[in-house]
């Protein structure tokens, strides 16, 4: 029985499960990269975590990277690849629990984004111009609304001295 345990244990540690106990060299560093980026991150240095991150994600392509990456690219209003970044990572089977959940917030709030349009006109002397998404008045400009995907008719109109324009 002795001898027995001896051969498993010398098959796990150099047969094909030593790689999970060994890490390599670039696991190693991209390790170490993480580690300096999410410590730059905690102190607000977005810009030199991204370097941090950048450099490990050429080593090792890891979930929790990305999602450090992204949540930088989302603090320094870089939101169109941050919701890369986390759609990338949705399904990730490697980040903890509340991780996870961060990710869908943010994929949730990258939808949001995605139908926010923002519209705005300051022609001189003209008050009350109104817009109307789809036929539907919406409110006077300047204003910010969300839209379904898809295409849709906008309108400005104004009632003194203004040609109706639309797109």
């Amino acid at each position: 029985p002795r001898a027995l345990v001896f051969v498993l244990v010398a098959i796990i540690l150099t047969g094909p499960f030593s790689a999970w106990a060994q890490p390599s060299e670039e696991e190693k560093r991209a390790f170490e990269l993480t580690k300096l980026g999410v410590s730059l991150q905690a102190k607000s240095k977005h810009e030199l975590a991204l370097e941090a991150f950048a450099d490990a994600l050429k080593l090792s392509r890891h979930s929790k990277v990305v999602y450090f990456q992204a949540l930088s690219l989302d603090a320094l209003g870089r939101t169109d690849e941050a919701c890369a970044g986390f759609a990338e990572i949705r399904d990730a089977q490697d980040l903890r629990y509340d991780q996870q959940q961060g990710v869908l917030e943010k994929l949730a709030l990258c939808d949001e984004r995605a139908r926010r349009v923002e519209v705005t006109f300051d022609p001189q002397g003209i008050d009350d111009v109104r817009l109307l998404i789809d036929g539907d008045d919406v409110g006077v400009l300047p204003l910010t609304s969300s839209l379904a995907p898809g295409q849709h008719k906008i309108q400005a109109t104004c009632e003194d001295y203004c040609l109706p324009w639309e797109h």
